[in-house]
């Protein structure tokens, strides 16, 4: 298999890449969503370990901010509801779903019926 050393810049722009950037956000919001009691103190250990590590991330050359990106939970949820708007804007309606899949039973009980 490759490793991080073995990927070419010019990889991480194919759409095989993208679709695995998007398994991994939709794995990490499933992930809170199924885990809501949690999710508050995942963000804030994930904030502290960029606030320790980003020092010496910025000296050894990485141009990224001292800073995280969100300062709290609301905002990194303000981000995301920004970043669901924008795909949404960009693509076509999703079609609704037929009565004839509405009735299963594990389909009914996914969508509260």
């Amino acid at each position: 298999g490759l490793h991080m050393a073995d990927v070419r810049w010019e990889l991480l722009r194919t759409p095989d890449v993208a679709m695995l950037w998007t398994a991994v956000g939709a794995d990490a919001a499933m992930w809170a969503l199924s885990h809501e009691d949690v999710v508050a103190a995942a963000f804030e250990s994930e904030k502290r370990h960029y606030e320790d590590i980003a020092p010496g991330a910025i000296r050894a050359g990485l141009e990224i901010p001292e800073t995280p990106p969100w300062q709290s939970l609301g905002d990194f949820y303000d981000t995301c509801e920004d970043m669901v708007a924008s795909f949404e804007s960009e693509r076509p309606a999703l079609a609704s779903i037929p009565d004839s899949l509405r009735g299963v039973p594990l389909i009914a009980r996914r969508i509260g019926r």
